[in-house]
């Protein structure tokens, strides 16, 4: 009975102690296991954050980051399968990871608004010379003043009369750099009294002309000047009469008797001056005109007409 009894206390304790026995190994397959698992965690961990062997915490909802903040947000873990020594550890890198994450300021952009400016169109082309134009159109009124030169020949008479006179002229034509070229249309008149014929006692000869003169002008453009020397030439078709006016008394008011005649005849000029620039637009001409009328036949006398004229104008742009 005695033997009995002992065997089955020590059956007994051999139950409990293998029983222990196992409990202690299954509790060090499932430390073994919980290890391998952990470290296969920390090993992706630091595949996905760029080779740092790190675990991926459980982190809260941080507050949104804004560019130029210098401190990061605090970042709990809660992990309760690691020890405090690990604890530590992570927290440290992660909040290196997130210090190095950080959002950096460049550089500051700042919006300004774009300023438009009004560039304001020249209605036509204005050179620098304050007030003369280098191209455009232009229009012109002429006043002319002057001392013609009247010759009356015939067979076996020559005589030569200084006469006084008038011209007035209406220009036109296109200004380019350095040449104009255009027309006019003009009116003169150049009168001598002469001694009488026959019973007369008074004689005064005179001399017309309408003008159709295309014309060719040189400007000498100076850089900077108002003042632009010019030379030009004019030819055109003229209609040229002469008269002769005669008077019983001198102090007749009308002539008692008059002798006309009208020839068309090839005029020319020959000019030269100086053009100065007032505004923009307009312009003062002052120069020297040559012109030759040609002649005109009338009771026998060949009757030839030369004008030397001080020329005084303004000219218009349009």
């Amino acid at each position: 009975m005695k033997k009995l009894f002992l065997f089955l206390i020590i059956l007994s304790v051999s139950v409990n102690s293998f029983a222990a026995g196992k409990d202690f190994d299954d509790d060090e397959k499932k430390e073994e296991h919980h290890s391998q698992t952990q470290k296969s965690k920390n090993i992706r961990s630091s595949r996905q954050s760029g080779g740092k062997d790190i675990s991926k915490p459980r982190l809260r909802p941080q507050p949104r980051v804004v560019a130029g903040t210098a401190a990061a947000q605090p970042i709990i873990i809660n992990n309760n399968n690691v020890n405090n020594n690990n604890v530590v550890q992570q927290q440290q890198q992660v909040q290196q990871v997130a210090i190095a994450e950080q959002p950096k300021v460049v550089a500051v952009r700042q919006s300004q608004s774009v300023r438009r400016v009004k560039v304001e169109e020249e209605s036509a082309p204005v050179s620098s010379r304050n007030g003369y134009w280098d191209e455009g159109g232009y229009f012109g009124l002429n006043l002319r003043l002057g001392a013609g030169n009247m010759t009356q020949s015939a067979i076996n008479y020559n005589q030569e009369f200084d006469t006084t006179g008038a011209s007035f002229a209406f220009s036109f034509g296109y200004k380019v750099p350095y040449f104009r070229f255009g027309g006019e249309l003009g009116l003169s008149g150049f009168a001598k009294e002469v001694p009488p014929a026959g019973a007369y006692e008074k004689e005064e000869d005179s001399m017309s002309a309408f003008t159709i003169m295309p014309q060719v002008m040189l400007d000498i453009d100076l850089p900077g000047s108002r003042a632009i020397p010019y030379i030009g030439f004019g030819a055109g078709l003229g209609i040229v009469s002469a008269k002769y006016d005669l008077y019983w008394y001198s102090d007749s008011g009308s002539p008692d008797k008059t002798d006309s005649s009208s020839a068309a005849n090839l005029v020319y000029s020959v000019m030269a001056g100086m053009r100065i620039g007032l505004v923009p637009a307009v312009e003062l001409n002052i120069g020297y005109r040559f012109t030759d009328y040609g002649s005109v036949e009338l009771l026998g006398y060949d009757n030839k007409l030369q004008a030397h004229e001080l020329d005084l104008g303004v000219a218009f742009k349009f």
